[in-house]
């Protein structure tokens, strides 16, 4: 037996309250339309502030994939030029330009040649930090400068990485106050909904429950397992 549903999705509600609007307009002769004045007024005001809502979050969430895909484009970077400027170092302290101990100024273990994690966040900023420090303090005691990459295009990746996820970070906050926005205006908007949902179905309630729900549907209601809906016994 198909039983109502009210919207459980942000779509649906605006399926919802569309179609009512819709069915109001159409419906020229006053008698025949299923929601009062007042309902559709209330409606009609509704509609604006909710689609409104919608669209500012639909175009702040592409603002915050865009720069979501623009920080990671910019982190992968920035992996790859700390990988290489501590990779390059070991291979110049295996052709004896640096010492082992030169690690140390990066605060790499000096007996290893290992590369260390750069998976997260706070891994990269803080390894291209060592590295900016790292490479001063080394050439200010005498050591030659780090090419292949030099830790200037290390410092200019790590730059561009800041200000990308600083970028994601505002536009997650931006997007996430427009779902806020929609959030608040949700039980208001679920309210209506039922309101004009008991209103439509109250004015039906002398149809059979198979016409009634034929005729509701136009105005909006939806009705769960439609497709199994049995046929009205035929009149003995």
């Amino acid at each position: 037996m198909p039983t109502r549903h009210l919207p459980r999705t942000n779509d649906e509600r605006s399926t919802a309250l569309n179609l009512c609007n819709v069915k109001y307009g159409a419906t020229s002769n006053p008698s025949d339309r299923l929601i009062t004045t007042a309902q559709w007024t209330t409606l009609t005001t509704r509609i604006p502030l909710w689609t409104n809502a919608r669209d500012a979050a639909a175009v702040l969430l592409h603002t915050q994939t865009t720069a979501t895909a623009a920080t990671t484009t910019a982190f992968d970077n920035l992996v790859r030029y700390v990988s290489h400027f501590i990779q390059v170092f070991n291979m110049a302290i295996a052709r004896g330009t640096f010492t082992p101990s030169d690690r140390t100024y990066y605060q790499l273990d000096a007996s290893s040649d290992v590369v260390p994690d750069l998976k997260s966040n706070a891994d990269i900023r803080l390894w291209a930090a060592r590295i900016a420090t790292g490479e001063a303090a080394r050439v200010l005691a005498g050591g030659a400068p780090m090419a292949m990459p030099t830790a200037a295009q290390v410092a200019t990746a790590f730059t561009a990485y800041t200000s990308a996820d600083s970028t994601q970070t505002s536009a997650k906050t931006a997007y996430d106050l427009g779902q806020e926005a929609i959030s608040t205006q949700r039980p208001t908007v679920d309210a209506l909904i039922l309101d004009l949902w008991d209103t439509i179905e109250y004015n039906l309630r002398a149809n059979d429950p198979t016409s009634l729900r034929r005729k509701a549907r136009e105005w909006g209601v939806t009705y769960d397992n439609d497709e199994t809906e049995a046929p009205v016994p035929p009149v003995p």
